[in-house]
């Protein structure tokens, strides 16, 4: 088996306030520290539905798509069919939008798996180059670190032994909350915490 190499991605996420506030719920819903004993965590996936914008790529929206167990989340069929079935709803607005890349949560770090990889090449192909994951580590989430990375592949041509590329992003909210990401959830979403 061969390691993962990790290299500085190209372009710019923006992921809006709510859309970050919608991603965090998802992931801390079933795996925070409301839940004390996190080897009863589940991991979680989702949609991330915007535009790319010469190399870039807006998220308007989060959709809560899948809930798994500890150590695994993944679509089945009657989910696939939910997904082609929005698709339209996304493809009509103004200006029209579809499925950017999605998002879940796993307990290693701010990296793919294999498995993730794998993933990811479903989402990143010439129909949809700049697609991007979101990798939710609740663990890591502190005042520094929002809890999650952004990634997808380098290469996408080269299959799984693509390295991974970490992609810059913004998330939309005042400068002084970005200042302490886990004060700002525990405001926003106090239920939660």
């Amino acid at each position: 088996m061969f390691e993962t190499k990790i290299v500085e991605g190209t372009g710019l996420v923006t992921i809006p306030k709510q859309v970050y506030l919608d991603y965090a719920k998802h992931v801390l819903t079933y795996a925070g520290s409301k839940i004390p004993d996190d080897a009863k965590w589940r991991e979680v996936m989702g949609l991330l539905v915007g535009r790319n914008v010469v190399g870039n790529v807006d998220i308007t929206e989060y959709v809560p798509f899948a809930v798994g167990k500890h150590d695994d989340v993944a679509f089945d069929y009657a989910e696939y069919v939910k997904m082609a079935a929005l698709e339209p709803k996304y493809n009509t607005r103004d200006p029209p939008e579809f499925f950017v890349g999605w998002a879940h949560s796993h307990f290693i770090g701010h990296k793919y798996s294999g498995i993730d990889i794998h993933n990811h090449l479903g989402w990143q192909n010439h129909l949809n180059p700049y697609a991007i994951g979101l990798v939710f580590d609740p663990q890591l989430l502190s005042w520094e670190n929002p809890g999650f990375c952004c990634l997808r592949l380098d290469d996408p041509n080269l299959g799984e032994a693509s390295p991974v590329a970490v992609v810059d992003y913004v998330i939309q909210i005042p400068k002084k909350d970005r200042r302490d990401y886990e004060a700002f959830l525990k405001r926003e979403l106090p239920s939660l915490f």
